[in-house]
């Protein structure tokens, strides 16, 4: 019986371990789990794990001081291109 081996290119198994590396530390569920992770995976790719970090912090901030922005974010009857001018706005401020 003669064995078969599998020979992979190094390049194949670099691309395979480098994209390995840009997983989220823990698997969260859920459609938040699914943004949470994309964002992870994006900055990782990016090398801008801390500075996404913070402005996402800094936004978590926002909306604790702001309960009407949080609100306006969170109402279904908002159109998103509205939503997206105002944090836009809100984030050309922080500049």
């Amino acid at each position: 019986m003669q064995r078969a081996t599998l020979k992979f290119s190094a390049a194949a198994v670099r691309q395979f371990s480098s994209a390995a590396s840009h997983q989220p530390p823990k698997k969260l569920h859920g459609i938040n789990g699914r943004y949470a992770g994309a964002v992870y995976t994006a900055a990782s790719k990016a090398s801008a794990l801390e500075k996404v970090e913070g402005e996402l912090m800094a936004f978590n901030e926002v909306l604790k001081k702001s309960p009407a922005f949080a609100k306006f974010l969170a109402n279904p009857t908002v159109p998103r291109a509205e939503k997206v001018k105002q944090v836009r706005l809100w984030c050309s401020c922080r500049r």
